[in-house]
């Protein structure tokens, strides 16, 4: 058989030489996924040259239409993507590939007006999103994923949103830029969720979504509306982290089934921490039988019904508001006989209540923190729509919001305040009740400290303005007018529900994720006391030392003088040594921490009879050797991100390099490349919702306390006890100690003052804080002084192990000042010394103590509210961490909801808008619509952008 041979080419070199020459554009031997370059800010899935250079009539590789942020619409221009910073959004991409099947990782991330990258504040990261594609050819699919827009200093009216598709070699196949409005504090979106858009078009128009504009007023809204598409997905995230912007969702004619199983659970999780769903009862509320929904109703259908005028006469003496001019005159919703209204008939179930001049109208019932609310009308009723009452009805029945007072002033600008309440309009508390309260907590007590949200600018009422009725004019009721700031003085007894000890972030309002303050505050301090190498103890070293000589000395004389062979115990010392000292190296390790250590704290939050929490967990990774880590969670709800090592609120960009750290979507959401670099600390912020395998059961009655709790959970709770606050102010205290899962106690509830509320745990190693421990030593050595002499801070029981060191802490502490024994020393300053030398010596296990002050200081607890605090050191949930470390600190507190806050009282409007314009100025009561290119955030499209 002949072998054929093929002759080399003489040139063959020179070939090759051209396929390792960079921009020849000829294709590499191996191909391998490249990180996408920052984008610019056009877009360049269509550009002039590539259309140059296609031939005329061959379609575009790739169709793609505008990004849609959920929620949101779709729309060819998507001009209704609005947004919050500092929240997570759902990013989704609806594109199509024209000439051939592609492959590849989607990217999303926040850019700057330059197309840069926008870094996580107080980081050098850059959070990019991504996710793997498959686009058949010919077929539109929808892509999503989950971004975070980072908070900024610099105020801005828009954000801009890159998304780009990119091939398993690192071509760019569709790239754009998605230009975001960003809403203010005291915004919030309102989702409605109907059959018919055409229907609620009216919800615009109520003064309680926004103003009517009158003369030169232009108030910003305080409801982004959003309504679904017709052949598109429902704008809805499929993680409750994703829901945190939206206040309410209204329900009509929707089947169940409609959302995926993701979102149904996103909303059970939204609902019971705060989410309000308004559900139009006669198109909906049969429709709902059998659903995920029903277990949470107020009410059961049991038939439809005619409503007419008689249904309606206590509904009309609590709604329908008087003239100012003639009080006696009432202006009614009249429904005649002759042409009633479609109702429906319903039997209360659980804790469903009627509310007030609603008796068999109106049902809402508890949820978690949340409620739903049902109507047994339609709200789409022409006739309420046009009715006068409709806007008091719809603000305090179906909103919950307080009651309001409305005025105009010289200057024919309408505005309004509260009727019992002194707290600003713009309150973001007030605009939602959706709360975390490893987000929503200040702080209290800790080395560092954030700022949080205060009243915006607004101008004075003048002294001479004209008034209705007399009406107090307050601050803070004109809308668009900066000049002053505005006093917030909250009726806090009057709506634990709403404000609750919560505060709102200056960005992002409620609900949004958190890094500066209270409970991330606080694990920061924790975990940075843990964190990182301590030197090995004495005890440590004593132990090992005599071990070793054990081993040298009498045990090897001993062994070889059994054999015989007491000669050969000086060939076995050296030996002996080398092991000795790979023992120690190996042990020392373990004990500091010295390849991998992670020091974790968390918050597990468990609402009102609900089988999921949600856990924030907070990690400081330390490493001897740079190592790139990465989190893989058990589910699509985790998310993480770089944790800033010191609490501020990013007053300029790093001055750093930036580098990605990926947050992949596959079957589960995984971090990866997060970079902690030699002999140094990364910390890193996780949250996802877990299933608890079960609930905490209590047995209680509607108004006491007695009953029999049940640890229905698989979590062994420690330092377990539930407190209380009966409707007339008094507080008590069941302690349980050791309660297991699946164990029952009976809650023998005791009496205590307010300020031993919180002393059972306080009492406990593990819930003592760093400001407890100091603030005690404090007052017993130097009582209320505010600065002591140096030579007596220095004598302190507690620094005399370590008296060298304290005298070197404080010569370096005042460096200009020439530091002698009668230096002043302040409680801070001695406080960081402590904190430094002693307390993350002495502590012998992570601590809950901060965390827990910030609950107890923050946290109110309201009359009729009923909550357990515990606490775990077992691993929860089931996502890694990889490379996983070689020593492990780790506890959790958790916060459990027995009985949640009580709504408050319901009340309506003192006037009406009538008393100030006439019905012809009034486009709602018009059927009329404003414009739809209207910006509803204050702003313009175009207009700012980050900087």
């Amino acid at each position: 058989m002949v072998q054929q041979t093929f002759p080399l080419n003489r040139n063959w070199w020179f070939g090759w030489l051209l396929l390792l020459l960079p921009g020849c554009g000829c294709l590499p031997l191996f191909s391998a996924q490249t990180t996408p370059e920052p984008a610019t800010a056009e877009t360049t899935e269509q550009t002039p040259e590539r259309s140059a250079a296609r031939p005329a009539g061959k379609p575009e590789d790739f169709d793609s239409r505008p990004v849609v942020l959920f929620p949101g619409q779709f729309s060819e221009e998507a001009k209704n993507n609005r947004y919050k910073l500092g929240h997570w959004a759902v990013a989704n991409l609806r594109v199509q590939a024209n000439t051939a099947d592609a492959t590849g990782q989607l990217h999303a991330f926040l850019v700057d007006t330059l197309g840069q990258p926008v870094p996580i504040p107080g980081t050098r990261f850059v959070a990019d999103s991504t996710r793997p594609f498959t686009l058949p050819r010919g077929q539109e699919k929808n892509l999503e994923a989950l971004v975070y827009l980072p908070r900024r200093t610099e105020e801005a009216a828009a954000a801009n949103v890159h998304v780009d598709l990119t091939s398993p070699a690192g071509l760019r196949l569709v790239d754009t830029i998605q230009p975001v409005l960003l809403l203010k504090p005291h915004q919030f979106h309102f989702v409605v969720l109907v059959r018919s858009n055409e229907e609620y078009r009216y919800l615009r128009l109520l003064d309680c979504v926004q103003l009517p504009r009158s003369s030169s007023a232009n108030s910003p809204p305080f409801y982004s509306l959003v309504y679904p598409s017709p052949e598109q997905p429902i704008p809805l995230a499929n993680t409750a982290l994703a829901w945190t912007t939206i206040a309410y969702l209204l329900w009509d004619q929707i089947l169940p089934e409609e959302l995926s199983p993701e979102q149904q659970q996103a909303l059970l999780d939204w609902l019971h921490f705060g989410g309000q769903l308004i559900i139009s009862g006669p198109n909906s509320l049969e429709k709902l039988r059998g659903s995920f929904l029903e277990p949470f109703l107020p009410v059961k259908f049991s038939g439809t019904r005619n409503l007419a005028g008689a249904d309606f006469v206590d509904f009309n003496r609590t709604w329908s508001p008087p003239s100012v001019k003639n009080p006696e005159q009432r202006r009614e919703l009249t429904i005649p006989a002759t042409a009633p209204m479609l109702g429906i008939q319903w039997e209360l179930v659980g804790r469903g209540v009627e509310l007030p001049g609603g008796k068999s109208l109106v049902a809402e019932t508890a949820v978690g923190r949340g409620r739903i609310v049902v109507t047994a009308f339609p709200l789409n009723e022409k006739r309420f729509q046009t009715w006068p009452g409709y806007s008091s009805f719809f603000n305090a029945a179906l909103l919950r919001r307080p009651a309001r007072v409305f005025f105009e002033n010289q200057f024919n600008e309408i505005g309004f305040h509260w009727r019992d309440d002194q707290a600003s309009i713009y309150d973001p508390l007030l605009g939602s009740a959706v709360r975390f309260s490893a987000r929503d907590l200040p702080t209290a007590g800790l080395l560092n400290s954030g700022n949080q949200w205060s009243p915006p600018n607004e101008e004075l009422a003048p002294a001479n303005a004209p008034t209705v009725n007399d009406w107090k004019q307050r601050p803070g009721e004109y809308p668009g007018q900066p000049d002053e700031a505005a006093i917030v003085q909250r009726n806090l007894a009057r709506d634990p529900w709403h404000y609750g000890g919560f505060e709102a972030d200056p960005q992002g309002g409620v609900a949004a994720w958190n890094d500066e303050v209270g409970i991330a505050a606080a694990a920061r301090e924790s975990i940075a006391l843990a964190a990182g190498i301590t030197p090995p103890s004495p005890e440590f070293v004593f132990r090992m030392l005599g071990l070793y000589l054990l081993c040298l000395v009498p045990l090897n004389w001993l062994l070889f003088r059994l054999v015989g062979r007491v000669e050969w115990a000086w060939f076995a010392a050296p030996l002996i040594a080398i092991g000795g000292a790979i023992i120690v190296v190996r042990l020392a390790a373990l004990d500091i921490g010295f390849v991998r250590s992670q020091s974790q704290l968390g918050l597990l939050e468990i609402p009102v009879s609900y089988q999921r929490g949600h856990f924030s967990e907070y990690s400081a990774l330390y490493t001897s050797l740079s190592t790139r880590y990465q989190v893989e969670f058990a589910d699509l709800t985790g998310v993480a991100l770089p944790f800033p090592p010191r609490s501020e609120l990013a007053s300029a960009a790093t001055q750093q390099a930036t580098s990605p750290v990926y947050l992949e979507r596959t079957l589960t959401n995984r971090l990866r490349d997060f970079l902690v670099q030699s002999n140094s600390t990364g910390m890193l912020h996780g949250e996802n919702f877990l299933e608890l395998g079960g609930r905490l059961e209590w047995n209680d009655p509607e108004k006491g306390l007695d009953g029999e709790l049940r640890n229905g959970t698989g979590i062994d709770l420690q330092g377990a006890g539930v407190v209380a606050r009966t409707a007339a102010g008094e507080v008590r205290l069941a302690w349980l100690g050791e309660f297991p899962a699946g164990s029952a106690r009976r809650l023998e509830f005791r009496e205590v003052a307010q300020p031993e509320l919180y002393l059972a745990w306080k009492k406990l190693p593990e819930y003592q804080s760093l400001e407890q421990r100091c603030r005690a030593i404090w007052l017993e050595a130097f009582g209320g002084a505010d600065s002591v002499p140096l030579e007596r801070v220095v004598a302190l029981p507690e620094f005399q192990p370590v008296t060298n060191q304290v005298w070197q802490y404080f010569r370096r502490a005042f460096p200009e000042d020439q530091v002698s024994r009668q230096t002043k020393v302040t409680f801070l300053q001695f406080k960081l010394a402590y904190a430094r030398l002693v307390f993350a010596a002495e502590r012998k296990e992570l601590g809950l103590g901060e965390m827990f002050d910030a609950l107890a200081d923050g946290l109110e607890l309201a009359p009729g509210e009923v909550r357990l605090i515990a606490r775990s050191s077992s691993p929860l949930g089931e996502h890694q961490l990889r490379p996983a470390a070689t020593r492990v600190s780790r506890s959790t507190l958790i916060l459990a909801h027995l009985r949640a806050p009580p709504f408050p009282a319901i009340a309506s409007d003192q006037n009406s808008l009538l008393d100030l314009l006439d019905e012809s100025q009034l486009d709602w009561m018009q059927g009329d619509e404003r414009d739809e290119e209207e910006d509803p955030t204050g702003a313009e499209a175009g207009s700012g952008g980050l900087k």
